[in-house]
This record gives structure tokens, C-alpha cells and sequence, in this order.
């Protein structure tokens, strides 16, 4: 990855986490970065979102794990968010704009939108 693309996916990142802080109870940051790729993920109360940038496309991808009611942590990436079928809905309503602007920014802040929608279901109040 570019150190432009990773000071930008950062830069992003940065500027999410002032808005996330007043949707959640977020703590924890740790930013890991390597050659090819950069995750930064937080606590979000009992659950962990990573935000990650790296191959193949250097596009923003996003990783939920929440707790179940026996403790055990439940990894989601969007492909699996999409088997819900209250978030499959509203993400056909509520596409990312990335024609316009920044790819990386568009999905970051689409992400976040997300993370708010995710809240409304009972398997993922971890996050609160």
C-alpha cells in the first residue's frame, strides 16, 4: 500500500471515530499497519469493529464481532451481514455513493451508517 493511501485511510478513520463516538461507546483503538495492509479496530462495548485497507482493490473493508448470549464473540464480515435479511434491505436502499469523491471516504462513512442500522437488532446490541 501506498503511505498516501494508508495516511488517507487513516486521515478517514481519524475523522470516523469523532462521529462513532457519539453514536457508541467505542474504546480501545489499536492501529496495526504493515506493508500491505492497515487495520484499525476498537472495542465497541462487548463487541470489536476493524476497519481494514489493503489488497487487491485498496478499498475500506469493515469486520464485526459481537457476543452471543453464551459469550462467545461472532465474527461478521459484509457478506455475512448480508444473509440478515433486514440488513440485505437496507443496503439495497442505502448504497454507497462512490462515484462521487474519495472510494475509501465513501465507504468508511457508508460503514457508519451501517454500524447505526446494525444496532436495531437484538443480535448485535453488544455493540452498544
Amino acid at each position: 500500500m501506498s503511505k498516501a493511501t494508508q495516511n488517507k485511510f487513516i486521515d478517514f478513520i481519524n475523522q470516523a471515530q469523532i462521529k462513532l463516538s457519539a453514536e457508541f461507546n467505542i474504546s480501545n483503538r489499536n492501529t496495526k499497519i504493515d506493508e500491505y495492509v492497515t487495520r484499525i479496530s476498537f472495542n465497541f462495548g462487548k463487541g470489536i469493529v476493524e476497519f481494514l485497507c489493503g489488497p487487491p482493490e485498496y478499498h475500506a473493508e469493515i469486520f464485526i464481532s459481537v457476543q452471543d448470549e453464551r459469550s462467545k464473540l461472532n465474527r461478521y464480515d459484509l457478506a455475512r451481514l448480508m444473509s440478515i435479511p433486514h440488513l440485505r434491505n437496507w443496503v439495497v436502499k442505502n448504497k454507497p455513493n462512490i462515484n462521487h469523491g474519495d472510494k475509501i471516504r465513501a465507504e468508511i462513512d457508508w460503514f457508519i451508517l451501517l454500524l447505526i442500522e446494525l444496532r436495531k437488532l437484538p443480535e448485535f446490541k453488544s455493540l452498544e
